[in-house]
């Protein structure tokens, strides 16, 4: 093996650093057994390193490959997809390691590390793990430098990647302007490969929104283009709850394709949402939008779906009103639905209902008799309300517990309103929002998970009822950490003061404008851009790509030839051009191929009486220049002698 191209420790020990860093991310949500396969790879490279036979042995090798590909078939169910394709990938690199002797193996697995490290982007497109790579790119392109020149120090050597990495900036800059951009993710799957997501879904049973509030983790963003609204008027509507069962509620509204009718009575807001991935297709909009933006619809329940599931990032531009009329006239199957009860359950709720009913039929009165049956009886708003018993739930909440979070209370009204003949859904979404003052937005997190009621009411169509105001007008008029008790928002995460929250709003709002301006940066957005400049389809982007490039090529190589002429001579080689030019005056030319040996044989023989003067100049010059004998101060005096000679016949 030829000893240049030999794979040396330093650069191998830099590679396998460079993968782990690569790697680490995604061994705490791939299959367990690649921590083993690490070690143990690392492991039997050290012993090969140290010239253990049984460790080099290419059976061994190719027992590690069987066993490798065997788990990832087992642990991934084949071995198509996205974590058994990363999977596979990181597990050949590790063993990968176990055969690299040359240069060009530490080449591939460079490449392969650069591959595995935008696998990455397809789990997550935030700021944070953007930020990760960046260090970790660095030290695989320092890897890379070492494969080539081992011997080179640290200093130069991230010189030269420094370098060349901002070289690369403009071109990648140009790139990610012009190249043409596809409609959907670019780094999106296909939905049988969607995570396990947190958040709303289509059901509700109690406790699950109370469950939510636990967590601090941001759902959307909000940059509002007119005045923002007040906190009790911002319900951001989200699934849509029809069935009922007793116990969990449902969306049963399965016609999407029926239209809702809707009167405005209020101005517009107009707003752009930036909502962070959940991988259903349902979207949430301030209650009520009319219009649905280019790739989504309307459902019939007013309801915003997206053609396929959240999978990253996206941000949408609405319009909404907050005083409305929705769907004045109500179709005979969606009242339907809207009556809908599960037989014999909670007769004690449907008789309180009753007695209402008896004193007025005015759907209007009713609806305010149960709000005050809420605030007048000694219900309680928290976080931990206890298990409701038996299988008259509700019941056993509106006689019994009394104590409940939105959505018992939402569930609970729903059904008294359907006890009597007024149609009912229950409605999911959020609540609310905190205002970030650092970027000017709204952010709106899991905790501000909520649930309230519609009921449809002759010549008003579906209005919106919040029975917890009537328990807790705190929560809706200012967030939820107002409606709890002192013990119960000590035992919620996530809530910073001071200092934290104003590190914490920091970092969300550079969070906010990477997904907005980078993440973000879909067609639309870059047809925008480019028509700015008068280009209107992806040809001419093209076009001003090759452009571009091009240009930057060309000043990148009349950069390089200029520092190339500017490159700082050494002293000795400045004298040398000197006494050319002087031996040139004198009648003796001296080509650029010439050697400095024979240039001396035909000065001496020009100028016989310099003879030794001259033999002496020229031996002072190999030393310096060929020899490398010699300093600053030799060469400073042989500058110095050259300087002073005059060339005599």
């Amino acid at each position: 093996m030829n000893k240049h191209n030999r794979l040396n420790r330093q650069p191998l020990l830099l590679l396998w650093f460079s993968f782990l860093l690569t790697a680490l991310p995604h061994l705490s949500q791939l299959t367990f057994w690649l921590w083993p396969l690490l070690l143990v790879s690392g492991l039997l490279r050290y012993l090969q390193y140290k010239k253990q036979p049984w460790a080099q042995a290419r059976s061994l090798r190719l027992l590690l490959v069987v066993a490798v590909a065997a788990l990832v078939i087992s642990s991934t169910q084949g071995v198509f997809g996205r974590e058994a394709g990363i999977t596979l990938l990181i597990a050949m690199i590790a063993l990968k390691f176990l055969e690299s002797q040359q240069r060009r193996d530490g080449v591939l697995i460079v490449l392969l590390t650069y591959f595995l490290a935008s696998s990455h982007f397809l789990y997550r497109q935030d700021l944070n793990i953007s930020l990760y790579l960046l260090p970790v790119l660095l030290c695989n392109g320092v890897a890379l430098l070492a494969l080539y020149n081992p011997q080179q120090n640290w200093p130069p050597r991230l010189k030269l990647l420094f370098s060349l990495s901002l070289q690369a900036l403009p071109i990648m800059f140009l790139l990610f302007l012009l190249f043409p951009r596809i409609s959907g993710p670019l780094w999106g799957l296909s939905n049988s490969e969607n995570r396990a997501s947190s958040g709303l879904s289509e059901s509700m049973s109690p406790g699950n929104i109370s469950q939510l509030t636990r967590s601090a983790k941001t759902v959307f963003r909000v940059n509002f283009a007119t005045n923002i609204p007040k906190a009790n008027q911002r319900y951001w509507r989200g699934p849509i709850l029809w069935h009922f069962d007793g116990h969990t509620w449902r969306a049963g509204n399965n016609r999407p394709w029926e239209k809702t009718q809707l009167d405005q009575l209020a101005d517009p807001i107009d707003y752009q949402l930036a909502l962070e991935p959940h991988y259903k297709k349902w979207l949430l909009a301030l209650d009520i939008t009319p219009h649905a933006p280019a790739g989504t619809r309307l459902n019939g329940n007013a309801q915003l779906l997206s053609q396929k599931s959240i999978q990253q990032a996206q941000q949408y531009t609405l319009r909404s009103y907050l005083s409305y009329r929705l769907d004045l006239q109500l179709p005979l199957w969606q009242k339907t639905l809207a009556l809908q009860l599960p037989q014999q359950l909670n007769p004690k709720t449907a008789a309180l209902a009753r007695s209402w009913q008896k004193i007025s039929s005015d759907p209007n009165i009713l609806v305010k008799s149960a709000l005050n049956y809420f605030n007048q009886q000694n219900f309680y708003y928290t976080l931990r309300p206890p298990p409701l018993r038996g299988k008259h739930e509700i019941d056993d909440f509106l006689f019994n517990s009394r104590r409940g979070f939105c959505e018992h209370y939402a569930s609970s009204f729903v059904v008294l309103m359907r006890s009597i003949g007024i149609p009912a859904r229950v409605v999911t979404g959020y609540m609310g929002g905190s205002m970030n003052q650092l970027g000017n937005y709204l952010i709106v997190r899991q905790w501000d998970a909520h649930a309230w009621a519609e009921v449809w009411l002759e010549g008003k169509g579906w209005q919106r009822v919040d029975p917890t105001a009537a328990v807790a007008p705190e929560r809706v008029e200012e967030g939820i950490d107002a409606a709890l008790s002192a013990e119960e928002r000590r035992s919620l995460g996530g809530r910073q003061s001071g200092l934290f929250k104003q590190l914490n709003f920091f970092w969300d709002s550079m969070n906010h404008h990477w997904n907005r301006w980078v993440v973000g940066y879909d067609l639309q957005q870059q047809q925008h851009f480019l028509a700015h400049f008068g280009l209107k389809n992806s040809s001419d982007a093209v076009l001003a790509l090759s452009l571009g490039i091009s240009t930057l090529l060309a000043l990148l190589s009349l950069w390089f030839l200029r520092q190339r002429r500017r490159q700082k001579q050494p002293l000795s080689l400045k004298a040398y051009t000197l006494l050319r030019k002087k031996a040139a005056k004198a009648g003796v030319i001296s080509p650029l191929n010439e050697g400095p040996q024979h240039f001396q044989q035909r000065l001496c023989q020009a100028f016989p009486k310099q003879k030794n003067d001259l033999e002496a100049l020229f031996q002072l010059f190999i030393q310096l220049r060929y020899q490398k004998k010699g300093g600053h101060k030799d060469a400073k005096r042989f500058y110095q002698q050259v300087k002073k000679l005059r060339l005599k016949r």
